[in-house]
């Protein structure tokens, strides 16, 4: 695996919770992402490895800096000891960045987008936005924004003057369930009819330009996406990034398989018993891999099946367009067929 090292440089608390890390990359070359994007950053926390995977922020057109926000949880190791620990001038290491959660800018586009976010939701959903108002300047954004209050809104000053600053292309939705009275806007939680009626005002005459994005815990992206979908438009024009696990157990049909592993032009051949991961498989015999989560969230893990068959435990970070494909995630991939072949970029 392609380690990156960090410099930390500045920290910004957004609110109480949540907190904007910006590092600068100590490698000589640029490192290239995608709006919408992760790293998986490789903590050491009381002598023991911890990967956690977190959405860059940050505009990949305009910014110099790499930038992630992360919301600090009460039992969240990770987020706490970044919070608390991690200081201006620290280094940390992590994966270069990946993930399939992106759009595909043109500038001749002239789509209506629809990115709609709760809680720390916003945040791959952030650089998503301002990267289209930079690049594709005939297409119109919809930000649809839930919080608990006012004071848990993310980039809340930021996403104000860009709204001003194009008021004619981006339009942004906020949904507070339990504001202050002073709150002039939308109160209550975000449903299925609320997300249908914003819809319907701010949808593109022509259906094939609407695009959704949608970012936030598993229940509220399930809602917005089957909401979505019962308004008629296909599950092509549907992307999520979960931030929850929903995975079901995964039951073994009781047969070894030979898995040869692609990556780096690299071909690795192993023989794996029944009921265990791809990825577990490919670490137990010394093949160091992509990966994060382990739970098939992320998708840091993420290769395509050329031979054979896997099934998931989960497949909810894949669209169904992207396992057509042959996308597989290995933390939850397992071999249905005596040989399969996984590419790895």
């Amino acid at each position: 695996m392609d380690i990156l090292k960090l410099k930390l440089v500045k920290k910004v608390w957004e609110t109480p919770h949540a907190c904007t890390f910006y590092f600068e990359n100590t490698v000589g070359h640029t490192v290239f992402y995608k709006p919408g994007q992760f790293l998986t950053l490789l903590l050491v926390i009381g002598g023991v490895e911890v990967r956690r995977s977190y959405s860059l922020c940050t505009v990949p057109v305009k910014d110099k800096l790499l930038g992630i926000t992360v919301k600090r949880a009460p039992q969240g190791l990770a987020s706490i000891f970044l919070t608390e620990k991690v200081n201006v001038g620290d280094t940390l290491e992590c994966l270069y960045p990946s993930g399939l959660f992106y759009p595909q800018i043109a500038s001749k586009n002239r789509n209506n987008y629809f990115l709609i976010g709760a809680g720390s939701g916003i945040v791959p959903l952030f650089s998503i936005l301002q990267t289209l108002l930079i690049k594709e300047p005939h297409s119109k954004i919809h930000l649809v924004y839930a919080n608990r209050d006012e004071f848990s809104i993310i980039y809340d000053k930021i996403l104000s003057n860009l709204e001003l600053q194009y008021s004619d292309r981006l339009n942004i939705v906020h949904v507070l369930s339990r504001p202050t009275s002073e709150w002039m806007g939308f109160r209550g939680r975000l449903n299925e009819n609320l997300v249908e009626k914003i819809i319907q005002e701010c949808c593109s005459k022509q259906k094939h330009e609407n695009r959704f994005f949608i970012c936030g815990p598993h229940d509220f992206m399930k809602m917005t996406e089957d909401t979505v979908l019962q308004m008629g438009y296909s599950a092509d024009v549907i992307k999520k990034e979960d931030f929850v696990l929903n995975v079901t157990v995964y039951k073994s049909k009781g047969m070894l398989s030979l898995v040869k592993i692609i990556y780096k032009d690299q071909e690795h051949e192993f023989q794996m018993p029944e009921g265990q991961s791809i990825l577990d498989a490919a670490l137990e015999n010394g093949i160091k891999i992509p990966y994060s989560c382990t739970s098939g969230i992320c998708t840091a893990c993420i290769g395509t099946c050329v031979e054979g068959k896997v099934d998931f435990s989960t497949s909810q970070a894949l669209s169904q367009n992207e396992i057509q494909k042959g996308y597989v995630l290995t933390c939850v991939g397992f071999p249905t067929t005596p040989k399969v072949t996984i590419h790895i970029d």
